[in-house]
């Protein structure tokens, strides 16, 4: 473990020699970060992703979001719900049909 410990503040020496950083630990924001070197430009990652699709020449991207604990509970109950109310139905007309 010590030997990873070195060799990352060696590597982060190295960054901040080549950057022209003095003082580790702080942080850049926005257009000082690329006046620093620190990112190349601003925008997000949706914005990244594009603009790397157009480069690759990408026809169609599929995006999916991830839903979060309390949508997934309630397209679960939803779906339970459903299997339910179509279960009695089944089971009531069911009855009515046998002689």
């Amino acid at each position: 473990m010590k030997i990873f410990v070195d060799w990352h503040k060696k590597y982060i020496e190295w960054w901040k020699k080549k950057l022209n950083i003095s003082n580790y630990g702080i942080v850049w924001q926005g257009e000082k970060a690329i006046e620093v070197g620190l990112i190349d430009a601003l925008g997000t990652s949706d914005d990244y992703l594009v603009e790397l699709s157009k480069k690759l020449k990408l026809f169609e991207i599929d995006y999916v979001e991830k839903k979060n604990l309390t949508e997934r509970f309630a397209f679960s109950a939803q779906l339970l719900i459903e299997k339910s109310i179509l279960k009695f139905y089944d089971i009531v007309n069911r009855d009515r049909f046998i002689s």
